[in-house]
């Protein structure tokens, strides 16, 4: 299992916290995303679109424009 160490602590990593953000472009929440922060001091290691939600926004936007296709 590859580990790291945290930037803030320096204690080694195995796994780290997922937390729930809202990502936004110019003031607007657009997205959901996830930060990825030590389960020892809590610092921020990083944050990303989060990859499932943003699935399933898409299945569900192309579901609804499906629907209203009239060929």
């Amino acid at each position: 299992m590859n580990v790291g160490k945290c930037p803030k602590c320096e204690a080694t990593l195995s796994s780290v916290n997922i937390e729930h953000v809202d990502v936004s472009q110019n003031f607007q929440s657009r997205w959901h995303g996830v930060s990825y922060t030590c389960p020892h001091c809590r610092t921020i290691l990083s944050v990303s679109i989060d990859p499932i939600s943003l699935k399933a926004d898409i299945v569900k936007e192309v579901a609804a424009a499906l629907r209203t296709f009239r060929p």
